[in-house]
């Protein structure tokens, strides 16, 4: 602002008919992950337009007056433009009075974090870019010739520290995918149960027998299907435990959480040895376990967290104050409705199907109750992934606006990350081809982590523009009655098991969607 004026600045301007209008400059001794940022940029503005920008040095002859700064140059230090944190993920995107006729995107590329790629996608998101599949119909790049670009003073920070999925193991292009939902953040091992593959039941079971569980008769428990349980109440256990995630930490140096949840399979009991039985809840001993690891991980590694989930049999807030080690962290699965947001959903899924007993305050009783410092959520979006719901892999299901209200909620409960669990995975019967059902879904969930002050269907609304462009609103009210339908269910569903199809597209719920459907049918002669 000049006194009650604003300042105007000419839109900066990359590409002219044809011709590069700026250059690319990377810091002198850029890195491998700021050079890639560059030559991403580089790529998709030739895509757009025809055009190789050149990338050059602060040390090169530049060819143009003006630079597009990627990673933090010596130039955006002398304009005082700060210097990336050396940890977090600040983005900063910015051409304003500060940058003097430059344009400048960068972040913290320190560790696990990608904020100078980020910089960058969002710079071709303002562009006009977007990314929504893995197919290329799915990933929008505009044509123009004549590059331009308004002013912009851009800082964001992401919603969760650590953003986590299935994209990210899926195949080479899903990964790449989920950075351009900026998903990553601090380096986590979670989502799954890792117990099983570092202290395994062929390779420990003849030397230390004490270790696995037992019925009440003493009999040790034979792995079910692949899966067993430990003795959780063994102090050498505990021992063997703690030097597994000591060495991981040795060798992942990065690494800030290891989960040391129990073992899944839930017709495997858990120990009914005397020092197990003893604990009034599973959650009681299975917490007692996880202090006792991390009071010898604390010794070595301080600062790093161990995982455990409220999930399946310790799915249940402790019945009295039950306090855990500083370096404790309690993930709570989504052990709930599907439809529901989560501060509104009245149950938990509980052995024998759901105890009536919101799931918010089941959460607020496990944090006041152990005191813990450290929480996560674990969120189902697999919706196809159990038999008896099997047709979902062939149906839509959007939900909108409860993700980001998930988002808000669960941060406000003191939440620093989220790990969804979705396809595409074999075993969800969601794969590649599911992205064009499933892309609303993953998308707003996946991509609300970073972004803060934007509900779900804005979110959807503004990949709607891009893919659909004139056919934006019609389809947006299309997946909006999906997801209103998808809310307005009041059909049983817990964690990853889906209630009926017909108890969330009820008759009503058809006709709206139909009506939805053919309105947008009715533009395909009048779209690309």
């Amino acid at each position: 602002m000049d006194g009650d004026k604003l300042v105007y600045f000419a839109p900066f301007r990359l590409t002219r008919q044809g011709q590069a209008a700026v250059q690319i400059c990377i810091p002198r001794a850029a890195s491998a992950a700021v050079l890639a940022a560059a030559e991403d940029l580089q790529a998709h503005v030739l895509r757009i337009s025809g055009v190789t920008l050149p990338i050059c040095t602060e040390a090169d002859a530049l060819l143009h007056p003006h630079s597009i700064h990627v990673g933090y140059t010596q130039r955006a230090a002398d304009l005082g433009l700060p210097a990336p944190e050396p940890l977090g993920e600040r983005v900063l995107l910015q051409y304003n009075e500060r940058t003097d006729g430059d344009l400048f995107a960068y972040g913290n590329d320190h560790i696990s974090a990608d904020g100078t790629a980020n910089a960058v996608t969002m710079l071709l998101e303002k562009l006009g870019c977007g990314w929504f599949g893995t197919a290329a119909l799915w990933q929008v790049v505009p044509e123009n010739p004549s590059i331009t670009i308004e002013q912009m003073d851009i800082v964001e920070t992401p919603k969760f520290i650590a953003r986590e999925n299935r994209l990210t193991t899926f195949n080479s292009q899903s990964y790449e995918l989920s950075k351009r939902w900026y998903m990553g953040g601090v380096e986590t091992l979670v989502g799954q149960h890792y117990l099983m593959t570092y202290v395994d039941v062929m390779t420990y079971r003849a030397e230390h027998p004490e270790w696995y569980a037992k019925d009440a008769d003493g009999n040790y428990l034979e792995p079910t299907d692949g899966w067993w349980q430990f003795c959780y109440s063994n102090a050498g256990l505990h021992q063997k435990v703690a030097d597994v995630v000591i060495d991981y930490f040795n060798k992942h140096p990065y690494c800030m959480v290891f989960t040391i949840t129990p073992n899944d399979g839930s017709r495997v009991g858990i120990c009914q040895c005397a020092g197990c039985k003893c604990y009034s809840s599973d959650t009681d001993l299975i917490l007692d376990f996880a202090n006792a690891v991390a009071k010898i991980v604390k010794k070595t590694y301080p600062d790093r967290l161990l995982n455990v989930l409220s999930y399946a049999p310790t799915v249940a807030a402790p019945s009295a104050v039950h306090p855990v080690e500083s370096n404790v962290e309690i993930m709570f699965c989504t052990e709930t409705s599907m439809t529901k947001p989560t501060a509104e959903a009245g149950y938990i899924g509980l052995p024998g199907w759901k105890q009536q007993i919101p799931w918010k305050t089941n959460m607020q009783n496990y944090i006041a109750r152990t005191n813990v410092k450290h929480v996560a959520v674990w969120k189902w979006l697999c919706i196809a992934a159990n038999s008896y719901s099997g047709d979902w892999g062939k149906m839509p299901w959007v939900q909108g606006n409860v993700a980001t209200e998930d988002h808000a909620f669960w941060k406000s409960m003191g939440a620093t990350y989220v790990f969804y669990d979705q396809g595409p995975h074999t075993a969800y019967r969601e794969y590649d081809n599911s992205f064009p059902l499933r892309w609303p879904l993953w998308y707003v969930a996946n991509r609300g982590c970073w972004t803060q002050g934007k509900t779900g269907e804005q979110l959807l609304y503004d990949a709607c523009v891009k893919l659909y462009g004139a056919g934006a609103d019609a389809m947006m009210s299309y997946y909006k009655a999906l997801a209103n339908a998808s809310a307005a269910s009041n059909g049983d569903s817990v964690s990853w098991v889906m209630c009926k199809p017909t108890e969330v597209y009820t008759a009503a719920q058809i006709q709206t969607i139909d009506r939805r459907v053919a309105a947008a049918k009715a533009m395909l002669n009048s779209v690309t």
